[in-house]
């Protein structure tokens, strides 16, 4: 198969393997065979290829032949990722574009086309590959670049802090990526996020407080018997409604019983028992 990209065409050599094993190559032939511009419309690359839900992208399209209307400052085609032949399909604005050589004066299709857009994803859009498509006006219908997009899943980063004692309160900013953390402020659906060892056994339960952008922020009050050791975080998603974890994110700390009190605070005198 030969790839579609105008950086392709011209002549090629023959090469042969020296060896098995070797990558070595000698030239057997020069100019062997030619590749040629296409006439056809197509797609190659799309630019940045990822994106998250909410997120609203720049992007630049390499392509070419492809007739996006009359007038290469405004066009009048659009362009759109989809699943499955068009399922989940968003769909984005095409500003203008230009021939690879930069020629500004051009407004008829050529071989090699650099297209400029902008797309909003949106906040529920299922993750996963994209295939892309761009509507030509000649051919009147989509030409595809398959998997050429991927909108990414939610995932946690961290949580800060990520340890605390037994019958600590803390207030905990938590990262995250494509999370929908539900409305900004405590009582309107805010994302819950609590902690669990072993797959959901000695669970205890946050607070969320509000959001912004990436980061959740809230307070957490550790038990006072809660068993010490390591914590999955878990974080509630609207977008994909469900639980989006990351293991081992935070610690209890178990405070040893060998001294009472076990506890103090700074400046204060204090008589203890050693058992």
């Amino acid at each position: 198969t030969i790839p579609g990209g105008y950086d392709y065409t011209g002549n090629y050599n023959l090469y042969v393997d020296e060896g098995p094993g070797w990558g070595m190559y000698s030239t057997l032939a020069n100019n062997v065979f030619v590749v040629s511009a296409s006439t056809l419309p197509y797609i190659d690359n799309v630019s940045p290829d990822d994106g998250e839900p909410g997120q609203n992208l720049s992007v630049s399209i390499s392509g070419g032949n492809l007739d996006l209307g009359p007038d290469q400052w405004s066009p009048t085609s659009n362009f759109r990722f989809s699943q499955f032949s068009g399922t989940n399909a968003f769909y984005g604005s095409l500003n203008e574009w230009y021939e690879c050589n930069y020629n500004w004066s051009t407004s008829t299709p050529t071989a090699c086309q650099d297209i400029y857009g902008y797309i909003s994803i949106p906040n529920n859009q299922p993750s996963g590959n994209y295939d892309l498509e761009v509507w030509d006006q000649t051919i009147n219908d989509w030409v595809m670049l398959a998997n050429a997009f991927e909108v990414l899943p939610p995932q946690i980063n961290w949580i800060d802090p990520d340890q605390g004692n037994q019958g600590q309160t803390l207030s905990v900013t938590i990262s995250g990526n494509s999370m929908d953390y539900g409305g900004q402020w405590s009582g309107t659906n805010l994302s819950d996020f609590r902690f669990s060892q072993w797959s959901g056994s000695n669970m205890f339960y946050g607070t969320p407080n509000y959001e912004s952008g990436n980061y959740l922020y809230g307070d957490v009050s550790i038990p006072n018997n809660q068993p010490g050791g390591d914590y999955d975080l878990e974080v509630w998603d609207y977008g994909s409604n469900q639980w989006i974890m990351q293991d081992n994110a935070f610690e209890v700390i178990q405070i040893s019983n060998m001294i009472t009190p076990n506890n103090g605070l700074s400046g204060e005198t204090l008589q203890v028992f050693i058992s």
